[in-house]
This record gives C-alpha cells, sequence and structure tokens, in this order.
C-alpha cells in the first residue's frame, strides 16, 4: 500500500478481510493469538472490585475464606457481594514462548498468568544522591531473596522513566540490570522558551556531576506532576495483567497530598468535582488494580546524627508521612517509613500478597460524576487484620473529544514505557529495494479486545491507530494517525472473534528516527496499547 494512502471505510474493510482469508504463516509468520481474559458483557451498571488481604496476627493470610464471611459497606451502605474468587499465587507461569523473528509485542503475560507481581520504582528523582545509594544497597539484599514464585520488575525514575529489567524470578538477571544502570537527574524542567516540558524530554546530567549556581530548580509543583504522570505510565504499562500487582515506590520525597472531595461550586451552587494529578495518579493505580506500597529511602529520620544509616533532619516531615499513608490506603497497600529496614519492607510487600480474596459488587444509588466514595471492608473472624483500598472514584464513560483522544495517544507515544490496555502484536520487515529505509509493519490485533456494539444491524466500534517516529532523545519526529471505523455485518465479526484482526502499511523511516512505535486506541472503550520497535535492527548505523 502506497505509504501515503488512507483507504476508504469499505475498502479497508473489504481488505482486510481478503487478507484474513489469503496470508499465510509462510508469508507474514503470524503467530497464534493469545488467550484473552473474557470480555465483560455491555451494561449499565458498574461494577467495583475489590482485592483483599486477610492475616492473623503472626501476618500469615488467612485461608478457607467464603463470601459468607465477607461484609461491605459503600459510604457505611450495606452492598450484596455479586462476584468473589479466591486469588493465589504459588502456581508458576509457564515458559514464555518467544515471538517469530520480526515480531514485537506489548503482551507481558506470554505463556502464562504471572505470580505473584511487583514492580521495584527506584526514584532517584525524587532521592537524593547519599540516601539512593542506601535503597540501592537494600535492594540487592533484597533481589537475593527472590523465591520462584515471585515476580519482580525493576523500573526507574530519574531523568526519565524506563524499564530496567521487566518480571522475572531470576535474582541474576535483575541485579546485573541494577548493576549496569548509571544514575542520572534532570537538570531543568523548562524548555528554551521558558515553558514545562514532559517527563520524557527533560535534560539529563550524570549525579557525579554539580548543578552550576546558575541553573533553574524544578518547583514542588513540577516535581509533583512529573511524578504523577510517571505512576500512570507505570499504570498503563502492567494494566493488562491480571490480579493484584504490587508497586513498591522506593523514594526520598513523596510531593503530593490526596484529597477525598475536590470540589468547586458552581453558579448554582452545584458541586463541579475537579481532579488534581495525584487523584488522576491514584485513578490510574486503582483501574489497573495495582496496590502502592510507598517505602521512604531516607531510611530513620531523626533530630540529629544516631548511628549510621541515620538521616540528618530537623524533624520528621508529618505532611509527607500522611501522602504516603493516604497513597496506600486509596490503593490497598502499606506504607514504609521511618525506618532503615528497607530490604524488608519490600519482602514484606511482596509476601503479604501471596493469597487474595476477590470481591465484587455494584454500587446501589451512585451518582457516576468522579466523586469519591469510602467503601469498608469487615470479616467474622477474630483477631484478624484486613487490608483493601479504602474507596473507589464514581467514574463515568469517557466520552472524548477528539483533540483528548490526539492528547492522550500522543503522551502514549512519547512515553518509555509500552502500554499494554490493548494488547496486539506487530509483524515487522524491510521494505523497497536496497538502500531505501521503508518499513513494512502487519499489525495483528485481537479484535475481542475492542468495545464493538450492535447498531443498526451492525457491529460498530471506531479505532485510531498511529504510526509515530522519534528520535534517539525521545522526540516525535513524525506521526501518521489512521482512522479506521468498523462496522462490521454478523459473519465478518464472527470472523473477527476467531482469527486475528490484520492491518499492514508501509512506513518510510526518516533519517533521524531511532524508533517506531505504533499506537492503537480504542474509542469506545478509550483503552489504547502501544508497541515500540527499534529501528537499529533493519537499518544499522553506517560508520563514518
Amino acid at each position: 500500500m502506497p505509504p501515503h494512502r488512507i483507504w476508504a471505510p469499505m475498502k479497508i474493510l473489504r481488505t482486510i478481510a481478503t487478507l484474513a482469508l489469503t496470508l499465510t504463516a509462510a508469508a507474514y509468520a503470524l503467530s497464534p493469538r493469545p488467550a484473552l481474559p473474557q470480555q465483560p458483557i455491555r451494561a449499565t451498571a458498574r461494577i467495583v472490585q475489590v482485592d483483599v488481604l486477610v492475616h492473623d496476627h503472626d501476618g500469615k493470610s488467612v485461608p478457607g475464606l467464603t463470601k459468607d464471611d465477607f461484609t461491605i459497606l459503600d459510604d457505611k451502605h450495606p452492598q450484596q457481594i455479586r462476584f468473589f474468587s479466591i486469588v493465589e499465587t504459588e502456581v508458576l507461569p509457564a515458559a514464555a514462548e518467544p515471538l517469530p523473528p520480526g515480531t514485537f509485542s506489548n503482551e507481558l503475560d506470554q505463556g502464562g498468568v504471572p505470580a505473584n507481581l511487583t514492580v521495584v520504582l527506584l526514584d532517584s528523582f525524587n532521592t537524593s544522591f547519599i540516601d539512593q545509594a542506601h535503597a540501592r544497597s537494600q535492594l540487592v539484599k533484597l533481589l537475593l531473596t527472590l523465591q520462584p514464585q515471585d515476580r519482580v520488575a525493576l523500573y526507574v525514575l530519574g531523568a526519565r522513566l524506563r524499564i530496567l529489567h521487566d518480571f522475572t524470578s531470576d535474582p541474576s538477571t535483575l541485579l546485573t540490570a541494577l548493576k549496569q544502570f548509571k544514575d542520572e537527574r534532570p537538570l531543568d524542567a523548562r524548555s528554551a522558551d521558558n515553558s514545562p516540558t514532559n517527563l520524557y524530554n527533560l535534560q539529563l546530567i550524570p549525579l557525579t556531576e554539580e548543578l552550576n549556581a546558575g541553573e533553574k530548580q524544578l518547583s514542588l509543583q513540577e516535581h509533583a506532576h512529573l511524578t504523577a504522570d510517571a505512576l500512570r505510565v507505570v499504570a498503563g504499562h502492567v494494566v493488562s495483567l491480571p490480579g493484584r500487582k504490587n508497586l513498591v515506590w522506593v523514594s526520598g520525597s513523596f510531593p503530593f497530598s490526596l484529597e477525598t472531595a475536590n470540589v468547586q461550586r458552581g453558579p448554582s451552587g452545584e458541586k463541579l468535582p475537579f481532579t488534581t494529578d495525584a487523584e488522576l495518579a491514584v485513578r490510574a493505580l486503582t483501574s489497573a488494580n495495582i496496590a502502592i506500597y510507598p517505602v521512604d529511602a531516607r531510611g530513620l529520620i531523626t533530630g540529629g546524627f544516631s548511628g549510621d544509616n541515620s538521616h540528618l533532619a530537623e524533624k520528621p516531615d508529618p505532611a509527607e508521612f500522611a501522602a504516603m499513608h493516604a497513597l496506600a490506603a486509596r490503593t490497598g497497600g502499606r506504607s514504609y517509613y521511618n525506618t532503615n529496614a528497607i530490604m524488608g519492607s519490600i519482602r514484606q510487600a511482596i509476601d503479604e500478597s501471596r493469597a487474595a480474596y476477590s470481591l465484587g459488587f455494584y454500587p446501589a444509588d451512585v451518582k457516576w460524576d468522579g466523586s469519591f466514595h469510602k467503601i469498608q471492608v469487615k470479616v467474622n473472624r477474630p483477631n484478624v487484620q484486613i487490608q483493601a483500598r479504602e474507596g473507589y472514584f464514581a467514574l463515568s464513560d469517557l466520552n472524548l473529544t477528539p483533540d483528548e483522544r490526539a492528547d492522550v495517544m500522543a503522551e502514549a507515544a512519547r512515553s518509555t514505557l509500552e502500554a499494554t490496555g490493548i494488547r496486539f502484536r506487530v509483524q515487522a520487515s524491510s521494505a523497497g529495494p536496497a538502500g531505501d529505509q521503508a518499513l513494512t509493519v502487519f499489525l495483528q490485533l485481537d479484535a475481542r479486545q475492542l468495545d464493538l456494539e450492535q447498531k443498526d444491524g451492525q457491529w460498530q466500534d471506531a479505532v485510531d491507530l498511529a504510526y509515530v517516529q522519534v528520535d534517539a532523545q525521545n522526540r516525535i519526529v513524525q506521526t501518521v494517525r489512521v482512522p479506521l471505523p468498523l462496522a462490521l455485518d454478523d459473519e465478518t465479526y464472527d470472523q473477527f472473534m476467531k482469527e486475528p484482526l490484520p492491518i499492514p502499511r508501509d512506513i518510510p523511516i526518516l533519517p533521524n528516527a531511532a524508533e517506531l512505535r505504533v499506537v492503537v486506541f480504542d474509542e469506545g472503550n478509550s483503552k489504547l496499547g502501544s508497541v515500540h520497535i527499534p529501528l537499529a535492527s533493519f537499518f544499522p548505523a553506517t560508520p563514518n
């Protein structure tokens, strides 16, 4: 297909249907699509899912509980538990099958359901150099305690958010990734015209260099905004993984606070809820079923010197400790501060999540206006501790404008982490004559993830595609957006439920492009996925 040509909707559908019937595995090495969790039935009612950890006085999980043992209160009103399951993570996942050559994917859970998922986020962006060194030494000790059923990923928030290693139970690979990482910090959060930039375009300097006196410093507000953005990106990256997930955030500062009633009043006195950066981050975390465990990298905070690894400070900051506690409570985690036992804190966060009870209910008489609702979970067992998120946001269905959709897709394209709200694969190969920098990309989309709705005798939805090229500094150098309106008859719909939806395109590659990022956005459910394709393997740099 010529790279400049955008097909008419009906021609897209006819061509896709033809390709699905005629392309062979020998031609494009299409692999079987992965199993997906059962998709929810479209309904007006919205379910709220709460994962609950129940421990005895020794900190051990309490087994054998049933649905009748639990009570859920929504703003003090009892709710009927409609769904109940026991989530255990002791079974190891099957070995992941390697992708065919030239195939790229954002599928994190290839080969089975991972066990006991924990992301450790080392935050050098908000942590002093001395405290980073202490946190890293504690993390090394933690990694040496990993057990076969543990699946740990190691991410770093520095001058940019990056993955050192995704989920594995092999401590040696994590230790190697940690050892090879060179600490960085942002020089400035403003561009040449003094306007704020985003997390992915901060200028970098090594930690070993000193800031000049005249260089600008990030404000607390900018720190909060960029940190909240990073948490949302992490949530978008692991959202497709089933079950409860831990995010252990090791940081020397937690630069924002949370409120339970962010409302303003309109002209007639009506409540107008609004959201802060922190609230948006927590919404993303809870939507991805992530429990956050803030761990203070400063260790023991005292009013002076009191032994090894103690932190010199005038006094502990109650506001920061309150922020840590609020983050943990909102998501069902636990906060750790004023302690040198960083390794033990992370180990406890992993161990206490080996078994969880998953409860679901349909809130009664709730206005879906984005407001926060407090929930309480009770268990009819004496002397037990309950750990669950303290509430949910009554979010209405998203109805993004075209500009808002473009902003969401641009944010995903800039992110250094792939989004997994929609999972797909891309088969890439060089196109054109030798010396011509172009790729043929063949997107394989599982249509079961789309929000196809039967309307006027057809299954309708709209999907937006974007092919984005970024340079070595992670700057967008070209974007090509392709709308894909879907209007399927029953026969075509049934076919798409059985086979991947193949979408081909030829992409001329710019000389300064380092990576091609393919972004898919479903307008029906506002889910989004992205796949990154490094270009060096197709077009190696020629030596000067």
